[in-house]
């Protein structure tokens, strides 16, 4: 009867050594999943920064550029006189 129950044991204990390297390995792959997912994350954070800038730039160009329209029509007709 021990022995028996030596053996359900050993058998109980390769089951939870399966199960356990099992959880190992879905920790593992979940890890990894959330490393790509922050390494996504911040480049999609740098990507946004990024437009911010280039839309600022652009909005500062235009700006310049319409506040140059009356300095283009003041050189025409000082150009024609």
């Amino acid at each position: 009867m021990l022995k028996e129950k030596d053996e359900e044991l050993a058998a109980a204990n390769k089951i939870l050594e399966e199960k356990e390297r099992g959880l190992a390995a879905a920790k593992a792959k979940m890890d990894e999943m959330e490393a790509k997912r922050k390494e996504a994350n911040d480049e999609a954070d740098a990507m946004k920064k990024e437009l911010q800038a280039e839309q600022a730039k652009s909005r500062a160009a235009e700006n310049l550029i319409n506040s140059l329209k009356g300095e283009r029509d003041r050189w025409e007709m000082d150009k024609d006189k």
